[in-house]
């Protein structure tokens, strides 16, 4: 009988469990796995809820851009790389807006706006739920003449945006938090 070979790894396998690792590292640099409860405590009942210095760090590391292509500003990684990311933040339940902001970040790729949204300058927390109980992502908020008409509920970390990537009928729109008509109602969770 022959021996049973083993199969090898390729280099480009190795190549992204060692981008993996690099990426669970600088998480655990940034928001150990631990977490910090006291500061966790401390965001939570104040307005915008995270800290926009860690929040300016996650992006000057460039995890809200690492799914986008290189072009539009991103990392080009994949999705391994990004759920690493969001495992170690979740893991020290980091309050800072990673996942919204990269959702965001990602529909606005090619535009103008993705340049600051990256570089944490601001930010665009996506706004398409209307209705309790549902998923169902169109509504009946519409878009026209450059004006979104609607309301939107349960948008996480509302208190925190600089602006919305509102979904309507008719595609997307980003609208500014203090743009007229544009009204807040924040719920404090327990």
């Amino acid at each position: 009988p022959t021996p049973e070979r083993r199969p090898t790894m390729s280099a480009a396998s190795d190549d992204r469990n060692e981008s993996v690792r690099l990426i669970r590292e600088s998480a655990a640099g940034l928001a150990p796995r631990t977490g910090d409860f006291r500061r966790i405590r401390t965001l939570r009942f104040n307005d915008p809820g995270f800290d926009r210095a860690v929040w300016k760090q996650m992006c000057e590391m460039g995890w809200p851009g690492l799914r986008l292509p290189e072009e539009a500003g991103g990392s080009a990684l994949g999705m391994a790389e990004y759920c690493a990311i969001a495992e170690e933040m979740g893991a020290a339940l980091a309050p800072e807006p990673l996942i919204p902001v990269a959702m965001a970040a990602r529909a606005l790729a090619g535009t103008p706006h993705v340049g600051a949204i990256l570089a944490g300058e601001r930010v665009v927390i996506p706004a398409w739920q209307e209705r309790p109980n549902t998923l169902d992502t169109v509504g009946d908020t519409t878009l026209a003449g450059g004006r979104a008409n609607g309301r939107k509920v349960f948008v996480p970390m509302a208190a925190g945006a600089d602006a919305f990537l509102v979904s309507g009928k008719d595609g997307l729109a980003l609208v500014e938090r203090d743009a007229p008509g544009v009204s807040l109602e924040i719920e404090r969770t327990q």
